[in-house]
């Protein structure tokens, strides 16, 4: 790492911020939790700086409208770190379906999917535990209730290790040719 900066969430202008990063000359920004349009006016404003280097996104940049929203040439070659929301599965698909139904015009975030699976395993291990005030008893239970009924089940967490993690697979989506292309899923 060559530099840091910190942004504010409410920022729109990062030419100050991109003129401190880009003077120490590195190979790639990372911006982790910035949407499509945070993460389109760094690329821009990177890119009107003189910065020819790589960007890197978290999962909270789809990378579809990041596309629309910088274009195509400025787009390439940015990596995102993608989840299994991002593969389009059936149980994703059908998520999205069901979502739009419920909130038509309700913005849908990459992380949604995890979030609402994540919700269904704790509300169903405060079931088993027998608890909704109790956090050590609802923690204990959720092991048991992975993976999650058929009926609730979008990203398919197959398990909650003893430090808590659901054993979610990512990946890295690069945007090749204005699209997005999945390097290992």
């Amino acid at each position: 790492m060559v530099a840091t900066e910190e942004i504010g969430v409410d920022d729109l202008d990062y030419y100050s911020k991109l003129t401190n990063l880009i003077a120490k000359n590195p190979d790639v920004i990372v911006t982790p939790a910035a949407s499509d349009e945070r993460a389109s006016m760094v690329i821009k404003q990177a890119k009107e700086l003189g910065y020819k280097g790589r960007f890197l996104f978290s999962e909270a940049c789809d990378g579809a409208a990041l596309i629309r929203l910088a274009g195509k040439r400025n787009t390439e070659g940015v990596l995102i770190a993608g989840s299994t929301s991002s593969l389009k599965t059936p149980e994703v698909l059908d998520y999205l379906r069901r979502y739009k139904e419920k909130y038509p015009d309700g913005v849908i975030q990459p992380a949604g999917p995890a979030g609402y699976e994540g919700m269904v395993m704790i509300a169903k291990a405060m079931e088993k535990a027998d608890t909704v005030t109790d956090p050590y008893k609802i923690r204990a239970a959720m092991p048991l209730v992975v993976p999650v009924p058929k009926e609730y089940r979008v990203i398919g967490f197959k398990e909650v290790t003893e430090k808590g993690d659901t054993g979610s697979p990512h990946f890295v989506i690069q945007i090749k040719d204005g699209e997005k292309v999945i390097l290992n899923p």
